[in-house]
């Protein structure tokens, strides 16, 4: 079908209307489902249209030391910590950053311990998400 459409998409039919149309109607999808058909072979070498598989599929803070490391890092958290004690007010990274880069060193390992801290519980939130939710029966409030 793609073919089909990559040969006729320059051709009007006689009764005016592009080839696409009729495609989409042909094949019950959208006008726009067949062009992204098209742009997608138009850059593919096979026709494949497949989804990126992600390079940290199945890593999570709850699975991987790497990704807790990821997240839970000591700039990371003196970012969450500043925004929490600023309610309402609204800090961008780059702000923040220039903080950051101002702290002392005795801050900064403060900020580093709490990570640490951070990474060191995150190891076991699995199981304690999984124990809550057996006691609960699955019934958590979110308050």
């Amino acid at each position: 079908v793609l073919k089909i459409y990559i040969a006729l998409s320059g051709v009007n039919l006689p009764d005016g209307s592009k080839p696409y149309k009729k495609l989409a109607w042909a094949w019950g999808v959208t006008e726009m489902t067949i062009r992204n058909l098209g742009k997608k072979a138009a850059v593919s070498n096979n026709f494949d249209s497949k989804r990126k598989i992600r390079s940290d599929k199945g890593s999570s803070v709850f699975v991987s030391d790497k990704k807790r490391r990821a997240v839970h890092n000591s700039l990371g958290t003196y970012k969450r910590v500043c925004r929490m004690n600023a309610r309402g007010e609204h800090y961008t990274d780059a702000e923040l950053r220039e903080k950051w880069d101002q702290l002392s060193d005795a801050d900064r390992v403060e900020y580093n311990h709490l990570s640490e801290e951070q990474i060191n519980r995150s190891v076991h939130l699995l199981d304690e998400l999984h124990q809550i939710l057996q006691n609960t029966s699955g019934s958590v409030s979110w308050k």
